[in-house]
């Protein structure tokens, strides 16, 4: 999924979670609880020196290529979020850490209905095995016509859930 794709899955996934959390929170809370969501909506893609964040990681995504770690690898795996969740609730019990992990699944989930899914997305139980999880039918390549149609989708459900909350339109 392209980086417009991932911000987009990731603020319809943060207008869901926020009509749970808007009266917790101030103004300033809920633009870096989101701001925190969108950098980990494109985090995973930093093992890819011509994504957005990996143009912008100052060689970090080259290292990375280097040592021979592949797109869509281990920053594209369950584990990460479950171990930035896991470490959090133990340490630091940071909202914004939660939200950094929500991104980051809400990233992976934008690849996970992908032509391509994610290979060794349960790692270390499945290592070889690719995750999808729509038919092969729904599913899109990156950069086409049926990406942009989803990314439609789901612009038009973020709208739609503005209109509702902001203007009160039912």
């Amino acid at each position: 999924m392209t980086t417009v794709g991932h911000l987009a899955l990731a603020t319809l996934g943060f207008v869901e979670v926020f009509e749970h959390i808007n009266h917790k929170f101030n103004t300033l809370q809920i633009l870096l609880l989101y701001l925190a969501v969108l950098f980990g909506a494109v985090l995973p893609d930093i093992d890819e020196p011509n994504s957005y964040i990996g143009k912008r990681s100052l060689l970090f995504s080259d290292i990375m290529q280097f040592l021979g770690l592949k797109h869509r690898g281990f920053t594209h795996f369950l584990i990460i979020p479950i171990f930035i969740t896991t470490f959090n609730y133990i340490f630091f019990h940071s909202i914004y850490l939660y939200a950094l992990a929500f991104g980051i699944l809400m990233h992976v989930a934008g690849d996970l209905i992908t032509i391509s899914g994610i290979k060794g997305f349960f790692w270390p139980f499945w290592k070889e095995r690719r995750v999808y999880i729509l038919p092969r039918i729904l599913r899109f390549q990156v950069f086409t016509i049926k990406e942009n149609i989803y990314v439609f989708f789901i612009l038009i459900f973020i709208l739609h859930f503005f209109l509702q909350k902001f203007m009160n339109l039912s």
